[in-house]
Protein backbone atom coordinates (compact mmCIF):
# COMPACT_ATOMS: atom_id res chain seq x y z
CA UNK A 1 0.00 0.00 0.00
CA UNK A 2 1.51 3.18 -0.77
CA UNK A 3 1.62 6.19 1.30
CA UNK A 4 0.36 9.51 -0.35
CA UNK A 5 1.74 12.84 0.65
CA UNK A 6 0.22 16.23 1.80
CA UNK A 7 0.60 19.38 0.16
CA UNK A 8 -1.36 22.48 1.05
CA UNK A 9 -1.83 26.13 -1.98
CA UNK A 10 -3.22 28.38 -0.24
CA UNK A 11 -6.63 26.66 0.60
CA UNK A 12 -6.18 23.62 -1.66
CA UNK A 13 -5.08 20.40 -0.24
CA UNK A 14 -3.72 17.55 -2.35
CA UNK A 15 -2.74 14.35 -1.49
CA UNK A 16 -0.75 12.78 -3.79
CA UNK A 17 1.07 8.93 -4.42
CA UNK A 18 4.27 9.54 -2.73
CA UNK A 19 5.88 6.96 -5.22
CA UNK A 20 5.63 7.28 -8.81
CA UNK A 21 3.10 9.04 -10.65
CA UNK A 22 -0.60 9.04 -10.14
CA UNK A 23 -3.02 7.54 -12.70
CA UNK A 24 -6.39 9.52 -11.29
CA UNK A 25 -7.47 12.41 -10.13
CA UNK A 26 -10.54 12.65 -7.59
CA UNK A 27 -11.96 15.90 -6.53
CA UNK A 28 -13.57 16.45 -3.74
CA UNK A 29 -15.99 19.34 -2.74
CA UNK A 30 -17.30 19.98 0.28
CA UNK A 31 -20.33 21.09 1.14
CA UNK A 32 -22.04 24.58 3.31
CA UNK A 33 -19.95 25.00 6.13
CA UNK A 34 -17.43 22.61 5.51
CA UNK A 35 -13.45 23.01 4.13
CA UNK A 36 -10.58 20.81 3.01
CA UNK A 37 -9.98 20.28 6.35
CA UNK A 38 -13.62 18.44 7.15
CA UNK A 39 -12.57 15.68 4.80
CA UNK A 40 -8.47 15.32 5.36
CA UNK A 41 -8.94 12.62 7.55
CA UNK A 42 -11.56 10.92 6.42
CA UNK A 43 -9.46 10.54 2.45
CA UNK A 44 -5.86 9.85 4.28
CA UNK A 45 -7.32 7.11 6.36
CA UNK A 46 -10.56 5.32 4.14
CA UNK A 47 -9.88 6.66 0.53
CA UNK A 48 -6.05 7.00 0.13
CA UNK A 49 -5.26 3.27 1.22
CA UNK A 50 -7.61 1.91 -1.00
CA UNK A 51 -6.68 3.66 -3.89
CA UNK A 52 -2.89 4.19 -3.90
CA UNK A 53 -2.75 5.50 -7.71
CA UNK A 54 -4.80 8.17 -7.20
CA UNK A 55 -4.06 11.76 -6.47
CA UNK A 56 -6.89 13.71 -4.23
CA UNK A 57 -7.37 17.60 -4.40
CA UNK A 58 -10.01 19.09 -1.56
CA UNK A 59 -10.34 22.65 -2.38
CA UNK A 60 -11.90 25.16 0.17
CA UNK A 61 -14.18 27.42 -1.49
CA UNK A 62 -14.46 31.21 -0.41
CA UNK A 63 -17.22 32.07 1.95
CA UNK A 64 -20.41 33.11 0.46
CA UNK A 65 -23.68 34.90 1.34
CA UNK A 66 -26.36 32.15 0.96
CA UNK A 67 -30.47 33.13 1.12
CA UNK A 68 -31.72 30.74 3.81
CA UNK A 69 -34.60 30.38 6.62
CA UNK A 70 -33.33 31.64 9.52
CA UNK A 71 -34.97 28.18 11.53
CA UNK A 72 -33.37 26.44 8.76
CA UNK A 73 -29.73 27.51 9.54
CA UNK A 74 -30.25 28.10 13.64
CA UNK A 75 -26.78 29.28 15.14
CA UNK A 76 -24.55 28.72 12.23
CA UNK A 77 -25.89 31.60 10.80
CA UNK A 78 -25.44 35.58 11.16
CA UNK A 79 -27.13 38.63 9.16
CA UNK A 80 -25.03 39.63 6.22
CA UNK A 81 -25.25 43.14 4.86
CA UNK A 82 -27.20 42.45 2.05
CA UNK A 83 -30.85 42.21 2.44
CA UNK A 84 -33.11 38.61 2.59
CA UNK A 85 -29.38 37.07 2.75
CA UNK A 86 -27.43 34.97 5.81
CA UNK A 87 -23.56 34.99 5.90
CA UNK A 88 -22.92 31.20 6.98
CA UNK A 89 -19.80 31.59 9.59
CA UNK A 90 -18.42 28.76 11.44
Amino acid sequence: MAAHTLTEDGTTLVLAPAAGSHTATVVLLHGLGDSAAGWLDDTRTEFAPALPHVKFILPTAAEQAVTANVSDCGILCSRSREPGAMRFTL
